[in-house]
């Protein structure tokens, strides 16, 4: 899978920084049939797309990612954790393909006892609507 040369797709976001924690969501919008081709690993371009936004925050750290779904729609979950600015941090989330939308998911915060929970309770929050 690869984009028309020259091309590129705008990944569209929303952000929220509380106390020492960031929660991002997103979604990018492929070229129509580009990614919902059969012929197309839909986990390898979640893989992709999460190692993607996993190293230029954390490099080639301890990254692991897990097939899933939310609402039936084919995810993959991730976690990753190293140094950031001078601190031990951590990030989680989940990706997910639908149709031609790419949906990103994920919080970043410091690598603290409560981190996983507050993870967990804000990525499970997230739904796909049926189309």
């Amino acid at each position: 899978m690869a984009l028309p040369e020259g091309s590129s797709v705008p990944l569209k976001i929303a952000s929220l920084e509380k106390q020492d924690l960031a929660y991002f969501t997103g979604y990018v919008d492929y070229p129509k049939g580009l990614v919902s081709n059969p012929a197309v690993n839909v986990q390898e371009v979640l893989a992709s797309s999460i190692e993607g936004a996993t190293q230029a925050d954390f490099g080639e750290g301890d990254l692991k990612q897990q097939e899933t779904s939310v609402n039936g729609v084919p995810c993959r979950s991730f976690q990753t954790s190293g140094d950031l600015d001078g601190r031990a941090a951590r990030m989680e989330g989940v990706f997910c393909l639908e149709g031609d939308r790419l949906f990103e998911v994920l919080i970043i915060g410091e690598d603290k006892s409560g981190f996983p929970g507050q993870a967990q309770e804000f990525i499970s929050s997230f739904v796909i609507q049926p189309s």
